[in-house]
């Protein structure tokens, strides 16, 4: 599969890049297999990183869509964030905010 890229999500790594502590490792357009799916699936960006004597990786989205997010896309995106093992916590980063959640 192609590294798939856009404007927000370079500008969202950069962010990451520069808030990251020193000694992470930040890389983007990850492939990564998600359970119960036979195609990988991509994380715009992911960090590795040591907090105290644990290592943590964590997957930030970069979703930036023509209108804020509702919460049926944030849900239908947290679903399946659940399912992919290869990281212990997911951030989402939306281009035009979201709607909140009532």
């Amino acid at each position: 599969m192609p590294r798939r890229s856009n404007e927000f999500q370079d500008l969202v790594s950069l962010v990451q890049r520069a808030l990251a502590p020193d000694d992470a490792v930040v890389r983007d357009s990850v492939l990564v297999e998600v359970d119960g799916d036979q195609e990988a699936s991509e994380i715009d960006v992911l960090i590795e990183t040591k907090i105290g004597e644990y290592r943590i990786k964590i997957a930030v989205e970069a979703k930036d869509e023509v209108r804020p997010m509702d919460s049926t896309k944030f849900e239908a995106t947290h679903q399946r964030e659940r399912r992919t093992p290869s990281h212990d916590r997911t951030a989402l980063r939306g281009g035009r905010g979201h709607h909140p959640i009532s």
